[in-house]
Protein backbone atom coordinates (compact mmCIF):
# COMPACT_ATOMS: atom_id res chain seq x y z
CA UNK A 1 0.00 0.00 0.00
CA UNK A 2 1.33 3.23 -0.45
CA UNK A 3 -0.28 6.40 0.99
CA UNK A 4 0.09 9.98 0.67
CA UNK A 5 -0.84 12.80 3.20
CA UNK A 6 -2.60 16.18 1.90
CA UNK A 7 -0.08 17.88 -0.15
CA UNK A 8 0.09 21.47 -1.84
CA UNK A 9 -0.38 20.30 -5.36
CA UNK A 10 1.62 23.19 -6.71
CA UNK A 11 4.71 20.47 -6.18
CA UNK A 12 3.45 18.81 -8.94
CA UNK A 13 4.46 21.55 -11.32
CA UNK A 14 8.33 19.83 -10.77
CA UNK A 15 6.52 16.64 -11.84
CA UNK A 16 4.86 17.67 -15.54
CA UNK A 17 6.93 17.55 -18.71
CA UNK A 18 8.10 20.63 -19.50
CA UNK A 19 5.62 21.33 -22.47
CA UNK A 20 3.11 21.04 -20.00
CA UNK A 21 4.99 22.87 -17.46
CA UNK A 22 5.04 25.74 -19.43
CA UNK A 23 1.41 26.51 -20.09
CA UNK A 24 -0.66 29.22 -18.15
CA UNK A 25 -2.46 27.90 -14.73
CA UNK A 26 -6.13 28.20 -14.70
CA UNK A 27 -6.11 31.84 -12.53
CA UNK A 28 -7.84 31.18 -8.69
CA UNK A 29 -8.32 28.17 -8.73
CA UNK A 30 -7.16 25.66 -5.40
CA UNK A 31 -7.24 21.94 -5.35
CA UNK A 32 -6.59 19.46 -2.76
CA UNK A 33 -5.95 16.11 -3.66
CA UNK A 34 -6.14 12.99 -0.90
CA UNK A 35 -5.53 9.09 -1.33
CA UNK A 36 -5.97 7.56 1.44
CA UNK A 37 -3.15 4.89 2.39
CA UNK A 38 -5.79 2.03 1.77
CA UNK A 39 -5.96 2.50 -1.44
CA UNK A 40 -3.28 0.55 -3.26
CA UNK A 41 -1.95 3.22 -6.14
CA UNK A 42 1.12 5.40 -6.46
CA UNK A 43 0.13 8.28 -5.20
CA UNK A 44 2.25 10.99 -6.48
CA UNK A 45 1.54 9.33 -10.15
CA UNK A 46 -1.92 9.64 -9.39
CA UNK A 47 -1.46 13.53 -8.76
CA UNK A 48 1.13 13.67 -11.94
CA UNK A 49 -1.93 12.24 -14.01
CA UNK A 50 -4.23 14.25 -12.62
CA UNK A 51 -2.47 17.99 -13.28
CA UNK A 52 -1.74 16.17 -17.43
CA UNK A 53 -5.31 15.58 -17.21
CA UNK A 54 -6.57 19.12 -15.63
CA UNK A 55 -4.30 20.64 -18.99
CA UNK A 56 -1.59 22.36 -16.98
CA UNK A 57 0.11 22.84 -13.69
CA UNK A 58 -2.09 22.23 -10.59
CA UNK A 59 -2.55 25.70 -10.13
CA UNK A 60 -1.91 26.63 -6.09
CA UNK A 61 -3.21 24.19 -3.80
CA UNK A 62 -3.72 24.67 0.22
CA UNK A 63 -4.10 21.96 2.04
CA UNK A 64 -7.78 19.89 2.27
CA UNK A 65 -9.06 21.19 6.12
CA UNK A 66 -9.12 25.12 4.06
CA UNK A 67 -12.71 25.68 2.99
CA UNK A 68 -11.89 27.71 0.06
CA UNK A 69 -10.37 24.58 -1.69
CA UNK A 70 -11.65 21.91 -4.06
CA UNK A 71 -10.98 18.77 -2.34
CA UNK A 72 -10.62 15.50 -4.29
CA UNK A 73 -10.26 12.53 -2.44
CA UNK A 74 -9.72 8.78 -2.53
CA UNK A 75 -10.46 5.98 -0.03
CA UNK A 76 -12.03 2.70 0.38
CA UNK A 77 -15.35 1.52 0.13
CA UNK A 78 -14.88 -2.48 0.46
CA UNK A 79 -13.09 -3.57 -2.90
CA UNK A 80 -13.86 -0.89 -4.57
CA UNK A 81 -12.58 2.87 -4.21
CA UNK A 82 -14.68 5.94 -3.51
CA UNK A 83 -14.17 9.28 -5.40
CA UNK A 84 -15.32 12.55 -3.60
CA UNK A 85 -15.30 15.77 -4.51
CA UNK A 86 -16.27 18.90 -2.20
CA UNK A 87 -16.51 21.72 -4.63
CA UNK A 88 -16.93 25.65 -2.99
CA UNK A 89 -17.15 26.54 -6.67
CA UNK A 90 -20.62 25.45 -7.42
CA UNK A 91 -21.55 24.48 -3.85
CA UNK A 92 -21.63 20.57 -4.73
CA UNK A 93 -20.13 17.38 -3.20
CA UNK A 94 -20.22 14.46 -5.89
CA UNK A 95 -19.11 10.68 -4.87
CA UNK A 96 -18.92 8.04 -6.95
CA UNK A 97 -17.56 4.50 -6.67
CA UNK A 98 -15.27 2.76 -9.28
CA UNK A 99 -13.32 -0.84 -9.62
CA UNK A 100 -9.57 -0.30 -10.02
CA UNK A 101 -8.22 -3.11 -12.43
CA UNK A 102 -4.86 -4.77 -12.01
CA UNK A 103 -3.45 -2.66 -14.92
CA UNK A 104 -3.15 1.03 -15.25
CA UNK A 105 -4.79 1.66 -11.76
CA UNK A 106 -2.88 5.00 -11.38
CA UNK A 107 -4.69 6.80 -14.68
CA UNK A 108 -7.86 5.01 -13.86
CA UNK A 109 -7.89 6.96 -10.64
CA UNK A 110 -6.92 10.13 -12.15
CA UNK A 111 -8.95 9.84 -14.78
CA UNK A 112 -11.96 9.07 -11.99
CA UNK A 113 -10.75 12.14 -10.47
CA UNK A 114 -11.04 14.47 -13.01
CA UNK A 115 -14.06 13.16 -14.53
CA UNK A 116 -16.15 13.99 -11.17
CA UNK A 117 -14.66 17.61 -10.64
CA UNK A 118 -15.40 18.71 -14.64
CA UNK A 119 -19.09 17.23 -13.97
CA UNK A 120 -19.53 19.48 -10.89
CA UNK A 121 -18.13 22.16 -13.34
CA UNK A 122 -20.70 21.48 -16.04
CA UNK A 123 -23.72 23.62 -14.41
CA UNK A 124 -21.23 26.27 -15.16
CA UNK A 125 -22.02 26.61 -18.58
CA UNK A 126 -25.48 27.14 -17.61
CA UNK A 127 -25.68 28.43 -13.87
CA UNK A 128 -29.10 27.99 -12.36
CA UNK A 129 -31.50 30.87 -11.50
CA UNK A 130 -30.88 29.85 -7.36
CA UNK A 131 -27.35 29.98 -6.60
CA UNK A 132 -26.55 27.17 -4.21
CA UNK A 133 -26.10 28.51 -0.52
CA UNK A 134 -22.60 26.97 -0.49
CA UNK A 135 -21.22 27.95 -3.65
CA UNK A 136 -19.15 30.48 -2.04
CA UNK A 137 -16.15 30.94 -4.98
CA UNK A 138 -14.81 34.32 -6.04
CA UNK A 139 -15.75 34.75 -9.73
CA UNK A 140 -12.30 34.29 -11.03
CA UNK A 141 -12.08 31.42 -9.66
CA UNK A 142 -15.53 29.91 -11.36
CA UNK A 143 -13.92 31.30 -14.60
CA UNK A 144 -11.37 29.43 -14.22
CA UNK A 145 -13.22 26.28 -13.34
CA UNK A 146 -15.76 27.15 -16.37
CA UNK A 147 -12.77 27.48 -18.76
CA UNK A 148 -11.54 24.08 -17.87
CA UNK A 149 -14.94 21.93 -18.05
CA UNK A 150 -15.38 23.76 -21.58
CA UNK A 151 -11.74 22.40 -23.17
CA UNK A 152 -12.74 18.83 -21.54
CA UNK A 153 -16.24 18.68 -22.86
CA UNK A 154 -17.04 17.13 -26.42
CA UNK A 155 -17.47 19.91 -28.95
CA UNK A 156 -21.55 20.18 -29.88
CA UNK A 157 -22.30 18.73 -32.78
CA UNK A 158 -22.82 21.14 -35.83
CA UNK A 159 -26.34 22.08 -36.28
CA UNK A 160 -25.64 21.66 -40.64
CA UNK A 161 -23.11 18.90 -42.36
CA UNK A 162 -22.86 19.54 -45.87
CA UNK A 163 -21.45 16.98 -48.31
CA UNK A 164 -19.95 18.26 -51.54
CA UNK A 165 -19.40 14.84 -54.35
CA UNK A 166 -18.51 13.34 -56.80
CA UNK A 167 -20.45 11.01 -57.95
CA UNK A 168 -21.17 7.96 -61.02
CA UNK A 169 -23.57 5.42 -61.57
CA UNK A 170 -25.74 3.25 -64.03
CA UNK A 171 -29.44 4.07 -64.73
CA UNK A 172 -31.88 0.69 -66.07
CA UNK A 173 -35.00 1.68 -67.59
CA UNK A 174 -37.10 0.59 -71.03
CA UNK A 175 -34.19 2.89 -73.03
CA UNK A 176 -31.91 0.82 -71.87
CA UNK A 177 -28.94 0.78 -69.64
CA UNK A 178 -27.24 4.69 -69.15
CA UNK A 179 -23.87 5.77 -67.55
CA UNK A 180 -22.97 8.76 -66.30
CA UNK A 181 -21.79 11.32 -62.92
CA UNK A 182 -22.10 14.76 -61.96
CA UNK A 183 -21.98 16.67 -58.56
CA UNK A 184 -24.12 16.15 -55.66
CA UNK A 185 -24.88 18.47 -52.72
CA UNK A 186 -26.44 17.38 -49.17
CA UNK A 187 -27.17 18.87 -46.49
CA UNK A 188 -27.79 17.18 -42.99
CA UNK A 189 -29.99 19.95 -40.91
CA UNK A 190 -31.29 19.28 -37.22
CA UNK A 191 -33.81 16.95 -35.86
CA UNK A 192 -33.05 14.63 -38.91
CA UNK A 193 -33.83 17.02 -41.72
CA UNK A 194 -31.97 17.45 -44.74
CA UNK A 195 -32.10 18.32 -48.46
CA UNK A 196 -29.93 17.21 -51.67
CA UNK A 197 -29.40 18.39 -54.95
CA UNK A 198 -27.50 16.82 -57.85
CA UNK A 199 -26.90 17.51 -61.34
CA UNK A 200 -26.44 14.73 -63.86
CA UNK A 201 -24.91 13.69 -67.42
CA UNK A 202 -26.04 10.05 -68.43
CA UNK A 203 -25.42 8.66 -71.73
CA UNK A 204 -26.12 5.14 -73.20
CA UNK A 205 -26.56 3.45 -76.80
CA UNK A 206 -29.64 1.00 -77.91
CA UNK A 207 -28.85 -1.48 -80.67
CA UNK A 208 -31.74 -2.21 -82.55
CA UNK A 209 -31.68 -4.75 -86.18
CA UNK A 210 -31.36 -0.91 -88.34
CA UNK A 211 -28.93 0.52 -86.01
CA UNK A 212 -27.82 1.98 -82.50
CA UNK A 213 -29.67 4.84 -81.12
CA UNK A 214 -27.67 7.13 -78.61
CA UNK A 215 -29.60 8.41 -75.44
CA UNK A 216 -28.23 11.20 -73.59
CA UNK A 217 -30.13 13.01 -70.47
CA UNK A 218 -29.02 16.12 -68.77
CA UNK A 219 -30.93 16.28 -65.83
CA UNK A 220 -30.77 17.73 -62.35
CA UNK A 221 -32.91 16.69 -58.94
CA UNK A 222 -33.63 17.74 -55.92
CA UNK A 223 -34.89 15.83 -52.52
CA UNK A 224 -36.13 15.59 -48.71
CA UNK A 225 -35.12 13.33 -46.84
CA UNK A 226 -34.45 11.99 -42.74
CA UNK A 227 -30.78 11.17 -41.70
CA UNK A 228 -29.15 9.17 -38.99
CA UNK A 229 -25.68 9.09 -37.71
CA UNK A 230 -23.53 6.15 -36.17
CA UNK A 231 -20.37 7.47 -35.67
CA UNK A 232 -18.87 7.41 -38.84
CA UNK A 233 -22.00 5.49 -40.86
CA UNK A 234 -24.69 7.37 -42.03
CA UNK A 235 -27.84 6.70 -43.37
CA UNK A 236 -30.84 9.46 -45.51
CA UNK A 237 -33.79 8.34 -47.30
CA UNK A 238 -35.97 11.06 -48.48
CA UNK A 239 -38.08 11.80 -52.00
CA UNK A 240 -38.07 14.64 -54.70
CA UNK A 241 -38.40 15.29 -58.12
CA UNK A 242 -35.82 15.75 -61.36
CA UNK A 243 -36.67 17.91 -64.46
CA UNK A 244 -34.28 17.89 -67.68
CA UNK A 245 -34.25 16.93 -71.04
CA UNK A 246 -33.06 14.29 -73.17
CA UNK A 247 -32.15 13.85 -76.53
CA UNK A 248 -32.36 10.20 -78.87
CA UNK A 249 -30.08 10.43 -81.79
CA UNK A 250 -30.02 7.48 -84.86
CA UNK A 251 -27.29 6.00 -86.22
CA UNK A 252 -28.22 4.16 -89.45
CA UNK A 253 -26.44 0.70 -89.86
CA UNK A 254 -25.92 0.99 -93.46
CA UNK A 255 -27.26 3.38 -96.58
CA UNK A 256 -30.57 2.60 -96.98
CA UNK A 257 -31.67 3.74 -93.58
CA UNK A 258 -31.93 7.07 -92.22
CA UNK A 259 -31.33 8.39 -89.10
CA UNK A 260 -32.94 11.04 -87.14
CA UNK A 261 -32.94 13.32 -83.65
CA UNK A 262 -35.03 13.29 -81.36
CA UNK A 263 -35.39 15.54 -78.13
CA UNK A 264 -37.98 15.90 -75.28
CA UNK A 265 -38.03 16.89 -71.37
CA UNK A 266 -37.69 14.90 -68.88
CA UNK A 267 -39.89 15.08 -64.99
CA UNK A 268 -40.20 12.23 -62.63
CA UNK A 269 -41.11 11.98 -58.99
CA UNK A 270 -38.17 10.08 -57.26
CA UNK A 271 -37.46 7.91 -54.05
CA UNK A 272 -33.86 7.38 -52.89
CA UNK A 273 -31.95 5.83 -49.75
CA UNK A 274 -27.98 6.55 -49.16
CA UNK A 275 -25.70 4.90 -47.24
CA UNK A 276 -22.08 6.01 -46.39
CA UNK A 277 -19.06 6.26 -44.14
CA UNK A 278 -16.77 9.18 -43.02
CA UNK A 279 -13.10 8.72 -43.42
CA UNK A 280 -9.91 10.07 -42.26
CA UNK A 281 -9.66 13.74 -43.31
CA UNK A 282 -13.36 14.48 -43.40
CA UNK A 283 -13.87 12.18 -46.95
CA UNK A 284 -17.08 11.17 -47.67
CA UNK A 285 -17.86 7.70 -49.38
CA UNK A 286 -21.47 7.17 -50.52
CA UNK A 287 -23.86 4.32 -52.55
CA UNK A 288 -27.22 5.65 -53.19
CA UNK A 289 -30.01 3.76 -54.74
CA UNK A 290 -32.72 5.80 -56.79
CA UNK A 291 -35.88 5.17 -58.66
CA UNK A 292 -38.31 7.34 -60.21
CA UNK A 293 -41.17 7.85 -62.86
CA UNK A 294 -40.94 9.74 -66.06
CA UNK A 295 -44.25 12.00 -66.05
CA UNK A 296 -43.18 12.64 -69.83
CA UNK A 297 -42.69 9.74 -72.29
CA UNK A 298 -39.87 10.52 -74.87
CA UNK A 299 -40.29 8.31 -78.08
CA UNK A 300 -37.88 7.17 -80.99
CA UNK A 301 -39.45 5.06 -83.75
CA UNK A 302 -37.52 2.61 -85.60
CA UNK A 303 -38.98 1.23 -89.07
CA UNK A 304 -42.13 3.32 -88.19
CA UNK A 305 -42.61 1.26 -84.49
CA UNK A 306 -41.72 2.49 -80.72
CA UNK A 307 -37.97 1.32 -81.09
CA UNK A 308 -36.19 3.54 -77.99
CA UNK A 309 -38.27 4.89 -75.23
CA UNK A 310 -37.73 7.17 -72.70
CA UNK A 311 -40.85 6.31 -70.29
CA UNK A 312 -42.20 4.45 -67.36
CA UNK A 313 -39.90 3.33 -64.40
CA UNK A 314 -36.60 3.20 -63.84
CA UNK A 315 -34.06 2.30 -61.33
CA UNK A 316 -30.35 3.66 -60.62
CA UNK A 317 -27.34 3.28 -58.45
CA UNK A 318 -24.44 5.98 -57.80
CA UNK A 319 -21.08 5.82 -55.95
CA UNK A 320 -20.25 9.18 -54.82
CA UNK A 321 -16.80 10.60 -53.20
CA UNK A 322 -16.20 13.83 -51.45
CA UNK A 323 -15.89 15.72 -48.83
CA UNK A 324 -17.86 16.80 -45.30
CA UNK A 325 -17.78 19.78 -43.28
Amino acid sequence: MVGRAPVALAAVAAMVPAGVRAQTPPEGVAVSLRIDACVDVDAAEVRRLFALELGASVPSAVERDDPDAIAVTAHCDGPLVQVGVRDPVTGKSLARRIRLGAKGRERLLALAMMELLVASWIELQAPPKVAPADARAPEATRRSARAIATRRLPAAPPRWRATAAAVGGAVAGRDGWRLGGGVRVAFDGPASIGWGADVLVESGTRREPLGAVDVTALWGGAWVYVHRSWRSFRARAGVGGRVGSVTLSGRPAGPGVAGGTVSGKLAAPIARATVGILGAGRIAIELSAETGYHVYPVRGRVDGSDGVNVEGGWVAAYLGVGWSW
